[in-house]
């Protein structure tokens, strides 16, 4: 299950997306988070209801896991 803790997912909220392709709709809670993931700033994406631990043991902003 790619959104399963065993997967290792991290999910983050999608508020106002509709459908598969909803999460690129400006507005959307999901494009913002698209975007803090996409820039790195892991920080700043918003978890999905219940999914606090999205943001649990990310990288901060200009480090690196290697």
């Amino acid at each position: 299950d790619p959104v399963g803790r065993d997967f290792g997912a991290r999910v983050f909220s999608s508020t106002g997306a509709v459908g598969h392709g909803g999460y690129f709709v400006p507005g959307t809670a999901s494009l913002r988070n698209l975007a803090h993931i996409g820039t790195g700033d892991f920080g700043d994406v918003g978890c999905a209801p219940g999914g606090a631990g999205c943001r649990t043991g990310v990288p901060a902003r200009g480090t690196s896991r290697a």
